[in-house]
């Protein structure tokens, strides 16, 4: 009993042996991989990818799926950024307060997941094309807001969450570990997470057990799309600039990111724990490709690789469990 146990948890979490690995293996390789500022770097770039893997993880576990969350970050962004500034800076004109402009982003965010999961739940249109629907409308919409333009002159208020520090530490790395413990509470300990692993699962026997799959994946897709909405606070900070273009493939690093860390495709499975390690591996990869002298041209065919992998990976974790079973029990 105790093998079976120990089994499942390995290959359950197998994401932090395959991170510890590549750790010592870029470590060995690379003199500079544990100099603060570059362990800095890695943390700064899976402050994004973590908030977007979280919103991933979630529609994902509840059956579904949402390719719109890039876009959706970079419109929020763009948007916060477009109706907070004068006409002087390309902006609205508006001049809309700062903090007030980050709150409306967010419940654009939000409402965005409400429309996907409405089209979803409601009309039962398939997750997959309806937000491949939205990520080209968002991705549109973003360029016809002010015709492409790149927008600065940012106030510094909008700079707080993606671009400043709190006690030496910044402060979208805080909020990003907070969003990872957050998300980790609710779907342990509470009956919210527990109805999105069941609906996840199978959506029929929830229903029968009472649950309204329905209405957890509306739920589900609002948190995510709130999620990506803070997301695009964040990018802004950090770049100190919106460009239009913001945002625009990201998805396919988030759905490595999610799989690798774990969650199962076919929904109903999976942890938030894991995905962070899914986070923090990709983070490293990117990070280890950057202080090489690797050609440039070659970084886009390695993430296709990564991503092809982690597909792998999702589709032989129960193989390698069975195996491993069998061979414990021999």
């Amino acid at each position: 009993m105790k093998r079976v146990k120990w089994i499942n948890r390995l290959v359950d979490h197998l994401i932090w042996i395959v991170l510890a690995v590549t750790v010592i293996v870029i470590a060995l390789t690379i003199d500079t991989f544990f100099q603060f500022n570059n362990l800095s770097n890695v943390l700064l770039h899976g402050t994004v990818l973590g908030l977007l893997s979280i919103a991933a993880a979630t529609v994902i576990i509840g059956g579904d799926q949402d390719l719109s969350l890039g876009v959706n970050m970079g419109f929020v962004g763009y948007l916060v950024a477009w109706i907070s500034l004068g006409e002087g800076d390309v902006g609205s004109g508006w001049n809309v307060n700062p903090i007030l402009a980050a709150f409306i982003g967010i419940a654009v965010g939000i409402g965005i997941g409400w429309v996907n999961g409405s089209l979803v739940t409601r009309l039962k249109m398939d997750s997959f094309l309806v937000t491949l629907g939205s990520l080209i409308v968002l991705g549109g919409l973003t360029y016809v807001l002010n015709q492409a333009r790149t927008l600065n002159g940012i106030d510094p208020a909008l700079l707080f969450l993606g671009g400043e520090k709190s006690f030496g530490v910044p402060n979208s790395v805080i909020l990003t570990a907070c969003a990872f413990g957050l998300a980790i509470m609710i779907s342990r300990f509470t009956s919210s997470g527990r109805r999105l692993y069941a609906v996840g699962s199978n959506a029929v026997a929830a229903r029968a057990a009472g649950i309204d799959p329905g209405a957890v994946k509306r739920r589900m897709f609002m948190v995510a799309g709130g999620t990506a909405g803070v997301a695009g606070l964040l990018i802004i900070g950090e770049l100190g600039s919106a460009p239009a273009n913001v945002g625009q493939g990201v998805i396919f690093e988030v759905f490595a990111a999610t799989v690798i860390g774990g969650v199962s495709l076919s929904g109903g499975r999976g942890s938030y724990f894991d995905v962070l390690g899914g986070v923090l591996l990709l983070s490293i990869i990117a990070n280890a490709l950057n202080l090489t002298t690797i050609d440039p041209f070659w970084v886009e065919p390695i993430r296709g690789f990564i991503i092809l992998f982690a597909v792998f990976l999702d589709s032989q974790r129960e193989t390698l469990r069975l195996w491993l079973f069998k061979h414990a029990t021999s």
